[in-house]
């Protein structure tokens, strides 16, 4: 059994699949978040995630942002702020027409899953190493969903939306914090000829922070689906 974290697939079904060949049975994989919006196969992705069992999935922006809209009355004053926010500054719109487009029992299931999802997976022990897994930004709390607390708190905005630096000291007892949100071409530069994980140390085995988001979401020539193993911090991209 191995167990693997990914973030940041944005509707890209190709790479998760070339991934997913190379799974065993018995794998768990951790997603952290933001599987909807900017590439083609949003809804595909989160019903595959949905019926597989090998996948733990995480609350991030995009999928909060869809929630938002989805849960909100039309005639509500945060309507059109969550709409436009989500549609057009955010590329929801391919998300919400292949949504739509669902019978309204599929429908009703992705919501409830969504309600559901962890705001983050503390304490995640693998070969001696504590890992803390978030979208965005940790905070010192327990396992907590958005169902928990009231889903336009700015608790939840800064799981899912809020930006760590590199380097930060975070002060997370002692776990290694595992997270998505920031491509990693933002550090490495937007025509790196190696994608890989950054993180704030020189060697990944020493490193108290690691972010993983391959950039999907830009169509960067350069993106990728970084794959990382927490057995040994190992990753490969697809």
């Amino acid at each position: 059994m191995s167990t693997y974290c990914i973030s940041d697939i944005h509707g890209h079904l190709d790479n998760l699949n070339r991934f997913i060949e190379t799974l065993s049975d018995n794998d768990i994989v951790y997603v952290l978040g933001d599987v909807v919006d900017k590439g083609p196969k949003s809804i595909e992705i989160l019903q595959l995630i949905m019926e597989d069992n090998r996948f733990k999935m995480l609350l991030g922006n995009h999928e909060y942002m869809m929630y938002q809209v989805l849960t909100t009355s039309k005639w509500s004053i945060n309507y059109n702020t969550y709409y436009y926010n989500w549609v057009r500054y955010n590329s929801g719109l391919d998300t919400l027409d292949a949504y739509n487009r669902l019978p309204r029992y599929k429908r009703i299931r992705v919501l409830d899953f969504i309600k559901n999802l962890p705001l983050n997976y503390p304490n995640i022990n693998v070969n001696n190493k504590t890992y803390y897994l978030v979208h965005s930004c940790p905070h010192l709390d327990i396992k907590i969903k958005m169902e928990d607390i009231s889903f336009d708190d700015e608790k939840i905005c800064s799981y899912v939306w809020d930006r760590v630096n590199v380097g930060e000291d975070l002060d997370i007892d002692n776990q290694i914090v595992i997270a998505g949100h920031t491509p990693v071409q933002f550090y490495l530069g937007t025509k790196a000829e190696i994608i890989k994980p950054v993180y704030d140390s020189d060697n990944i085995n020493e490193a108290h922070y690691i972010d993983i988001d391959g950039g999907l979401a830009t169509n960067l020539e350069n993106s990728k689906l970084i794959v990382l193993c927490l057995d040994d911090l190992s990753y490969k991209l697809y």
